[in-house]
């Protein structure tokens, strides 16, 4: 199923020979049996074994062998022009970090799409990596905080509960006529229920913004903990995931496997086994 562009195709086939150059020959189809009975396709013999191998270069045979995705694809969607031709060779391209597409270049299953599909959205990655690592920092600096302020509420709370209790207790005496200040302890007390008015409204305050930072650091947290670890776990597929699902024109869903990436270009070379194209 090779899109037919004319020149233009003749001119990318040629560009795609200098980058993918070990791919682009394909004597045959061949067929051989795995150690466990089980028959597979492939037009790279290396993947065979010493035994238990056929090479089938009859297309009577292959027809029979292999499935014919061209044919499959024509019988759903016939293509009435060159462009709808092209339109049933073109597949999507499905990743655990983004979608692409792609199109087939050859009969044997050969697929060229771009090397960034394969490999994951890299700026995307980045930017999840950096919005991490802010939100990382602004958590261990919130805890530090955190730690920080629960002693300092701790230490002005143990003052609050003495300064109250000695003001109360003054407080008791002189309304029962049992104790008479003298000016000097009047002032002193004066002052003193002053300081713990405001120092006790400071006080509620702070233990007011602690507590919303606190369950803003727990929230946080669980969110942190929730989504890094999936964004790990993509982070870590992102250059290691060999079968990617393949959309075809009808709708058909297939794996492919990555065949080679080119050093130079946005360009990635991915097959599907088995498969006429």
């Amino acid at each position: 199923m090779k899109t037919t562009f004319s020149f233009y195709t003749i001119i990318f086939l040629y560009f795609f020979v200098l980058i993918f150059p070990d791919y682009c020959i394909a004597a045959g189809v061949y067929k051989y049996k795995d150690k466990d009975g089980v028959w597979h396709f492939t037009d790279t013999p290396t993947e065979m074994t010493d035994s238990d191998t056929e090479m089938t270069t009859d297309n009577t045979k292959i027809e029979k062998e292999v499935k014919n995705l061209e044919k499959q694809i024509a019988e759903k969607l016939p293509p009435q022009n060159m462009i709808e031709k092209a339109r049933n060779a073109t597949v999507s391209i499905k990743t655990e970090l983004s979608n692409g597409s792609g199109f087939f270049i050859n009969n044997n299953g050969y697929i060229i799409t771009n090397k960034h599909v394969i490999h994951g959205m890299e700026n995307e990655l980045e930017k999840g990596e950096v919005a991490f690592d802010k939100m990382k920092k602004y958590l261990d600096e919130l805890e530090q905080y955190l730690e920080v302020e629960e002693e300092w509420l701790e230490t002005e709370r143990e003052w609050l509960t003495n300064a109250k209790d000695e003001l109360d207790e003054v407080s008791n005496l002189v309304n029962t006529n049992e104790k008479r200040l003298s000016v000097q302890e009047a002032n002193y007390y004066s002052s003193y229920a002053s300081q713990y008015n405001a120092r006790n409204g400071n006080f509620a305050r702070r233990q007011a913004y602690y507590k919303r930072k606190e369950a803003e650091y727990v929230e946080k947290e669980k969110y942190f903990d929730k989504h890094y670890k999936k964004f790990s776990k993509l982070r870590n597929k992102r250059g290691s995931q060999e079968g990617f699902k393949i959309i075809l024109a009808d709708k058909t869903e297939l794996t492919a496997e990555k065949v080679a990436l080119s050093d130079r270009y946005d360009l990635a070379l991915l097959k599907i086994n088995g498969y006429k194209t």
